[in-house]
């Protein structure tokens, strides 16, 4: 279970992917690799997307495209998400070098309507896994792809556009790939900076503009998300603190009431 994070199998998915029945979708900064559809179901969900400020409502669907950093806070809400991989083509638009003029596509929008009834037929084949489903999929997938492009919903980045959003989408990427490796040790802001080859002013306001958060509370909400996962397996408090990198029990309390409004015994209660 994770409820910062992102699932990150749509870099190796071969064809769409649709996680559906959401609840209050509350994922820090990430670079997806995929176009990603959100379509809000229920209530509205607050999204940061390349350093912009974002509300879709109900019925209305985020556009997210590959590169583009992005992160969702909601307290009230049901969306699915919808991962379609996109290989580029030399000879065509590439949706992987576009970027979106307004990611939030009203649900009163012609667009809005097209797009929804391409996600119902892939629902579809993703559900019934008949014979040729994942090719139906894609294939429609593909369609919902062109769609967009032709419906002037994305354009193309300039050269200097991209070049800056793949070196931010690299750093995110490089960073994130640090804590999942030493999450459990003792990582600081220093060491951070010092892998990424930055200077440690540098790097800590880069990655607050990129992300909207600090570094620290990047790595906490990390740490929170792994202990969660093992306080649900019964694992004792005091080793999921020490597991997760926390240097006491104290530290590991409080951030964990700092970020979900009680104790882990607390919430282990609650959630028996």
């Amino acid at each position: 279970m994770s409820l910062f994070f992102q699932s990150e199998k749509c870099a190796s998915d071969k064809f769409p992917r649709l996680n559906t029945n959401i609840k209050n979708i509350n994922y820090m900064a990430d670079a997806s690799a995929c176009v990603k559809l959100v379509i809000v179901n229920s209530g509205s969900v607050n999204a940061t997307i390349n350093g912009k400020s974002y509300t879709a409502q109900a019925g209305d669907i985020l556009l997210i495209l590959p590169g583009e950093i992005h992160s969702f806070a909601s307290d009230s809400s049901d969306v699915a998400i919808l991962n379609i991989p996109c290989n580029g083509d030399n000879d065509d638009t590439d949706i992987n070098k576009c970027v979106s003029g307004n990611p939030v596509i009203k649900g009163s929008s012609v667009l809005s309507r097209e797009l929804r009834d391409y996600i119902g037929i892939i629902t579809k084949e993703l559900s019934n896994k008949g014979p040729g489903y994942s090719y139906m999929a894609k294939g429609i997938a593909g369609v919902l792809v062109s769609s967009l492009i032709n419906s002037r919903a994305v354009r193309e980045l300039t050269p200097d556009e991209l070049k800056k959003q793949e070196a931010e989408s690299t750093l995110l990427m490089t960073v994130k790939e640090y804590i999942r490796e030493s999450y459990r040790e003792n990582i600081s802001l220093e060491s951070t900076s010092a892998h990424c080859n930055l200077s440690l002013f540098y790097f800590s306001h880069l990655f607050k503009r990129i992300t909207g958060v600090t570094f620290y509370d990047y790595l906490t909400s990390y740490r929170l998300d792994k202990a969660l996962d093992m306080l649900l397996e019964n694992k004792k408090i005091l080793n999921v603190a020490s597991e997760c990198g926390f240097a006491t029990v104290r530290t590991f309390n409080r951030s964990f009431k700092s970020f979900f409004g009680c104790s882990p015994s607390e919430y282990l209660s609650s959630n028996r």
